[in-house]
């Protein structure tokens, strides 16, 4: 009775301007880059809480070649009731539709995808304004769905792009560990890829795995290390 009664309270006073203005706030401060909301959010409630976020961006580094790093058609969040009222807040799935990636090393030291929060041992994007420890925020799955990346290096002038990413990401907390199982397109070429990254340190390096598989069942890399 008391949780239906706080499940009731909650969506009784929540305002959708008012939680979108605050994703977007707590984003940007914890990225320390821009992150915009273009298109519309819709909230729905039953049978899980569930926000829509279209047309999402994520602002570049200073000294990029582009002003935007991510940028995603869709992005549906998916939580679980409980988690709503205490520890640990339970993502069951992330929808993401159409991401664009743009990766650049721009020399020896700087690269545009260092994001120095997933080595800080708290944040505040608990929805409801609580703070939270990293290991208090559980992501069931990522959902990617027509998806691509494109990087590129100065160092060397090498350029990579892989399409049609398409595959499901899930991780214990926000540093990890985190599975990857998908497909993409590289050269004309269906690739099947798991990835496997340990939970992530900011004093040792961080063990990970990279398997491909082309389209005709034969490795095109197997690596395992740091």
């Amino acid at each position: 009775l008391i949780v239906g009664g706080l499940g009731f309270f909650i969506i009784r006073s929540f305002n959708t301007d008012a939680f979108q203005k605050q994703i977007v706030e707590s984003i940007s401060e914890m990225t320390g880059r821009e992150f915009n909301v273009m298109g519309a959010t819709y909230v729905s409630w039953f049978p899980t809480p569930r926000i829509v976020m279209n047309d999402i961006t994520l602002a570049n580094i200073k000294g990029s070649q582009r002003a935007v790093m991510v940028r995603a058609n869709r992005v549906g969040v998916e939580l679980e009731w409980a988690s709503l009222l205490k520890n640990p807040l339970v993502i069951k799935k992330i929808d993401i539709e159409n991401p664009t990636v743009f990766l650049e090393r721009m020399d020896e030291t700087n690269v545009n995808w260092n994001f120095p929060f997933l080595f800080e041992t708290k944040t505040n994007l608990n929805d409801f304004g609580m703070d939270t420890t990293r290991a208090s925020i559980r992501v069931d799955t990522v959902s990617v769905r027509g998806g691509s990346i494109e990087y590129t290096n100065a160092l060397n002038q090498m350029k990579w792009v892989v399409s049609s990413i398409n595959g499901n990401l899930s991780m214990d907390t926000l540093q990890g560990p985190y599975t990857f199982n998908g497909t993409f397109r590289s050269k004309e070429q269906t690739v099947s890829a798991q990835l496997k990254i340990m939970q992530l340190r900011a004093d040792t390096a961080v063990p990970f795995s990279l398997n491909l598989v082309g389209g005709d069942n034969k490795f095109l890399f197997d690596f395992s290390g740091t």
